[in-house]
């Protein structure tokens, strides 16, 4: 096997955006800013119940309507938020 089990933490191709908010200035906004800033190649997977984009990337409103499978999941709601979003993943 010529895939390293720790790639889809250090070398991502898709990540998800779990629970991120449109305000720039938040935590989750400036995951978003340094993944878009930083040169990512990859495919970001904004999840937002509430709104249609974030940075002029389309949102999807849960886990299951993602079009592809994430190589990394970050949860970046609050934190009474995280066990439903753990249980949804």
């Amino acid at each position: 096997m010529n895939k390293n089990y720790l790639d889809s933490i250090f070398k991502p191709e898709r990540i998800a955006l779990i629970g991120v908010s449109i305000n720039p200035n938040s935590v989750s906004g400036k995951v978003l800013t340094n993944l878009v800033g930083s040169g990512f190649t990859g495919v970001i997977y904004p999840v937002n119940r509430t709104s249609e984009a974030v940075m002029g990337i389309p949102c999807y409103n849960s886990f299951d309507e993602l079009p592809g499978k994430p190589d990394l999941a970050v949860i970046c709601s609050a934190a009474d938020e995280v066990p439903g979003w753990v249980r949804e993943t």
